[in-house]
C-alpha cells in the first residue's frame, strides 16, 4: 500500500464487533505498509484498545469533512453496522472528494440490506468494492451485487489471529491445572431486537428467548450436572435472559459470563450453542463442539462450517453432551 516512497492514508471506521475484529486484524498486520487513520465508536473501540491500536484512533468523533481535510486520505475501509449509519457517512464524503472506498462484510447474511435495499436509491450506498473473506462469501456477493460493484476476496486475517491466541491461552492453562472443560457455552444473539438504520427488523419464527429456553429444560430434564455459561452478545443488557435464567436456577447452574474475551469462555466449556453468530465460528475455529440451533424447520444456518452442527431439534443435543 505504498504510492511511489510515500506510504497511503487509509481511515478505516468501524462500529460494530463483527467489522471490528476484521479490520483491527487487517490494520495490525498492515501496519508497516500504510498510515493508517482509524474511527472506532461504540463496541469497535474496545477493540481497537485491546488489539493496542489505540495509536492509531482519533480522539474525538469529527465530523467526516473534517477527518478528510485534515488527514487527506488516499482510502476509505469500513466495516458495516446493523444499527449505525456512521460507516455511510464516511463513504459518502469519500465518494465526493474522489477518495476510493471499500467495505468489509464480516459475515453472511443481509448482504444488500446492510446498504438499504431494496429501497429507491439502495446502490448509492454502496462503495467502489466490496471485500469478503472466503470463497463462500465471494459467491454470495457475486449473487447479491450482480454488476453493480467490484468484489474483492481479502483474507481475513482474524481468524488467523484467534487461532493463535486461543492456542497460547490453552497451553498456559493447561500448565496452571488440569482443566475440566465441561461445561456448555451459550451465545447470545440479538435476534428478536435487530432493527437495522433503515427501521428493518429481521424476519424470524422464533427469538434467542424461545432458544434460550428450550436449552435449560432439556438440560434440565436430562440432569445437565455441570455449567451452563451464558454469554451476552457486546449489544445485549446484563439483564436481557433473566425471566428466562429465573426459571431454571433451581434445576440447573447458570452462570452469566463475566469475561471480556470470549476466548476465556471457550477454554472453559466443551460444547458451545448459539445461532449463527460470528461466535459460533470462532468457537468452532478453535475446535470446540459447536451447534448452531435454530428451531424453524425452514430457516437454514448460514453459517458456511461443516464443522458447525446444524440442529433444529433441542433433543439431537443429547449425544453430545457430558452427563456425568
Amino acid at each position: 500500500m505504498i504510492i511511489g516512497n510515500k506510504k497511503r492514508t487509509v481511515i478505516t471506521v468501524c462500529h460494530d464487533a463483527g467489522g471490528a475484529e476484521i479490520i483491527s486484524a487487517y490494520v495490525k498486520a498492515n501496519n508497516s505498509k500504510a498510515k493508517f487513520v482509524c474511527l472506532a465508536l461504540g463496541p469497535a473501540r474496545k477493540i481497537f484498545l485491546r488489539k493496542k491500536l489505540g495509536d492509531l484512533l482519533i480522539s474525538k468523533k469529527f465530523d467526516a469533512e473534517i477527518i478528510f481535510k485534515k488527514f487527506l486520505p488516499d482510502f476509505l475501509l469500513t466495516g458495516t453496522s446493523w444499527a449505525s449509519g456512521i460507516e455511510f457517512k464516511y463513504v459518502k464524503q469519500a465518494k465526493k472528494l474522489g477518495v476510493k472506498t471499500a467495505v468489509y462484510l464480516d459475515h453472511w447474511t443481509n448482504y444488500r440490506e446492510r446498504f438499504g435495499y431494496p429501497r429507491l436509491g439502495w446502490e448509492n450506498n454502496l462503495p467502489e468494492e466490496i471485500w469478503v473473506g472466503d470463497k463462500y462469501a465471494l459467491e454470495l456477493a457475486k449473487r447479491k451485487f450482480i454488476g453493480k460493484i467490484k468484489l474483492r476476496l481479502v483474507e481475513n486475517l482474524y481468524f488467523k489471529e484467534v487461532k493463535k491466541q486461543y492456542r497460547n491461552l490453552t497451553l498456559k492453562k493447561y500448565q496452571v491445572k488440569k482443566y475440566q472443560a465441561d461445561n456448555i457455552l451459550f451465545l447470545g444473539e440479538p435476534l428478536s431486537s435487530a432493527i437495522n438504520i433503515f427501521g428493518d427488523r429481521k424476519k424470524i419464527k422464533y427469538n434467542e428467548f424461545v432458544i434460550l429456553d428450550q436449552l435449560l429444560s432439556f438440560l434440565s430434564r436430562n440432569y445437565f450436572k455441570k455449567s451452563v455459561v451464558v454469554r451476552l452478545h457486546p449489544s445485549e443488557s446484563r439483564d436481557k435472559y433473566d425471566n428466562v435464567l429465573n426459571k431454571y436456577k433451581n434445576k440447573i447452574k447458570i452462570i452469566k459470563s463475566k469475561e471480556k474475551n470470549l476466548l476465556n469462555d471457550l477454554a472453559d466449556c466443551d460444547l458451545t450453542v448459539g445461532m449463527q453468530s460470528m461466535a459460533l465460528v470462532i468457537s468452532a475455529i478453535c475446535g470446540k463442539k459447536t451447534v448452531s440451533f435454530l428451531p424453524d424447520e425452514k430457516q437454514k444456518c448460514i453459517l458456511p462450517f461443516s464443522a458447525i452442527i446444524k440442529i433444529k431439534k433441542i433433543s439431537l443435543l443429547k449425544n453430545l453432551l457430558k452427563t456425568a
